[in-house]
């Protein structure tokens, strides 16, 4: 019972931002960025319902012209109006409708920006807050293509205005018909709405059924377009795996339509007797309304016409509102997407001083940090201070908690417990991406950009110094690799984007972005095992490299071969997230305990030839 009242629970979830309030946010949006659309939105609305008029009043004014043997003069010129009319608005329709097409896409272009740009800038807990990343996806799917909700609620607006305008004319124009005529359209109306839709919801209950099939199907047919798993699909023969895979997904699908169509069918034959009872009732009472001599035979066929015209807009209006709500709960989506909130203070924060950006003291403060849903700290009370133009090394074995203490250095993560201070100021209180201007760091993570190799390095589409990034580029141990360059510093990287893009070994991407972070400078350095491609040697030799190139900076090496960073002034050895022991090379071998012990284990390796 418990469950059962859970899942109704999350059923019943509302949107954080309603329909009218989501509705006039795109309308703004739209306004904003393009406002040729909401006016000729508006036109589309008025020419619409015009044609509408001149298909409804042509044929009765022609037979009245006939009837009451009107001059061929006065005949031509009533179906003249009118039928000029109906191809003026036609025309117009077509043409307007046309020049929409790319402002529409232009608009959900922005909203799609927009969602890029808040992940690229979002504070970094962000980037790992499931909530966050699941509204982030569903957002991006409510901007995926020109179905989806960010560009075709224009034309639902649209559809739903034109027939509230609609039936507002038609009711008033209805007005000398008979009122049960009136009643028993609207109401048939309503009903073959709701019994479709009842049926069109069958897809709507089972659309994660759906989602996945075509998520599977997606993956097996693109999976083998993608380089990294190609050498793995033909050593092993997964070829005909994924085909098997597609084909079972692609019956599913197709499975699961023919329920749907199944499903529709009732709703569908209802739907065709509510039309033939609506337009034979209304036959019926008009003929015997003509016979009694109530209503001519031109208002015949202006009433027949008027109940057709209005049993549509009622299905419309309904119909309209149903799907302007689904959509307005996936723009809601995006609203909560763009309005996360940050856990980081940006624009509204201190600026940094400018003497920190010159000698930076980084001090933790009893600092613990622990990660959302985890039973333990990753960090617990730890304590240092890394001073300017110091060199100070944080090894350890992996899961000791180095990674977590580098994200905090630098700013991407925030203490649970405890203080990161700026020259004796709390980093919280500043522009956190001031802040990150004076941190240079190499991470874990190698990620050479898909553009040139000097963009690489400048980290930067615009004016570079050339000199500057071959020098840094020559500093990480690349001369050699800029020299077979076909284009040199304008060589393209990767092939995710360039055909004659260069792809680069383990070792020489960790050393481009070596040479990115020399290229920033920066007070601080951080370098968070940046060079685990590389040997215990060429590591040691590239770490004391870099010691000689920031001389004066604070600097801190992260590594869990504990040779490489022997040069440092300064060694903490974290243990399951605390400071085990601290000290240099020499005082913490001649302590003769655990990093002494390590420092064993892991020279006994090298010596052997085996990695550590």
């Amino acid at each position: 019972m418990a469950d059962t009242g859970h899942k109704k629970k999350q059923k019943r979830e509302k949107p954080r931002f309603g329909t009218l309030s989501t509705c006039i946010w795109f309308l703004k949006r739209g306004w904003k960025t393009w406002k040729r659309v909401p006016l000729l939105t508006l036109a589309l609305i008025l020419l619409r319902v015009g044609r509408s008029l001149f298909e409804l009043f042509l044929p009765p004014v022609t037979v009245e012209k006939v009837a009451n043997g009107a001059p061929l003069s006065s005949l031509f010129a009533a179906v003249g109006i009118l039928a000029g009319g109906l191809l003026l608005t036609n025309a117009l329709i077509r043409y307007i409708g046309g020049n929409m097409l790319y402002p529409k896409i232009a608009i959900r272009s922005t909203i799609v920006s927009d969602l890029a740009d808040k992940m690229a800038t979002t504070s970094f807990p962000n980037t790992m807050d499931t909530v966050f990343l699941r509204l982030h996806s569903r957002a991006e799917n409510a901007v995926g293509g020109n179905s989806t909700p960010g560009e075709a609620t224009w034309g639902t607006m649209e559809n739903l205005l034109v027939s509230i305008t609609g039936f507002i004319i038609y009711l008033l124009l209805l007005t000398g018909a008979h009122p049960v005529l009136i009643g028993a359209s609207a109401v048939m109306a309503a009903i073959s709405f709701f019994v479709t839709r009842h049926a069109d919801g069958w897809l709507d209950r089972h659309q994660k059924e759906w989602d996945r099939a075509w998520k599977n199907r997606r993956y097996s047919v693109g999976v083998a377009k993608e380089p990294r798993p190609a050498k793995d699909i033909r050593v092993f023969s997964l070829q005909g795996f994924f085909k098997d895979r597609a084909d079972k997904d692609t019956l599913g699908q197709r499975d699961l339509l023919v329920r749907m169509e199944r499903a529709r069918l009732p709703g569908d034959l209802l739907d065709l007797l509510f039309f033939f009872l609506r337009n034979g009732l209304a036959y019926a009472l008009l003929t015997l309304m003509a016979i009694r001599g109530e209503i001519t035979v031109s208002e015949f066929l202006l009433y027949f016409g008027a109940v057709t015209g209005f049993s549509g807009w009622v299905a419309g209006i309904l119909g309209g509102i149903s799907t302007l709500r689904k959509q307005c709960v996936e723009l809601s989506v995006i609203r909560e997407s763009l309005s996360y909130p940050e856990p980081f203070v940006f624009e509204g924060g201190k600026p940094i001083p400018e003497e920190a950006k010159k000698r930076a003291e980084i001090t933790f403060d009893h600092v613990s940090y622990r990660y959302p849903g985890a039973e333990e700290d990753s960090l617990h009370d730890v304590s240092f201070t890394l001073r300017s133009g110091e060199k100070l090394a944080v090894v350890g074995l992996n899961g000791a908690g180095k990674t977590t203490l580098v994200r905090l250095l630098t700013g991407l993560l925030d203490p649970t417990g405890g203080k990161v201070t700026l020259n004796g100021e709390d980093i919280r209180v500043y522009d956190r991406r001031e802040y990150y201007r004076l941190i240079a760091a190499v991470f874990q993570e190698v990620m050479a950009l898909a553009v040139t190799v000097g963009e690489n390095v400048a980290a930067s589409a615009g004016e570079i110094d050339r000199e500057r990034v071959r020098a840094c580029l020559e500093k990480a141990g690349l001369s050699e690799f800029l020299e077979r360059l076909p284009e040199g510093l304008d060589t393209h990287l990767t092939q995710e984007v360039w055909l004659d893009g260069v792809g680069l070994s383990g070792g020489e991407a960790q050393k481009l972005l070596l040479a990115r972070a020399l290229y920033k400078g920066g007070a601080v350095l951080a370098l968070d095992e940046p060079t685990a491609a590389l040997d215990p040697i060429a590591e040691s030799e590239m770490y004391r490299r870099y010691a000689e190139m920031t001389e004066g900076r604070a600097a801190l090496y992260v590594s869990h071969r504990l040779a490489s960073t022997r040069f440092c002034d300064r060694i903490l050895l974290l243990e399951k997230g605390v400071i085990a022991e601290e000290g240099d090379h020499e005082s913490l071998m001649a302590k003769g305990g655990k990093y002494a012990e390590l420092f064993a284990v892991q020279k006994k390796y090298y010596e052997e030839g085996e990695p550590a």
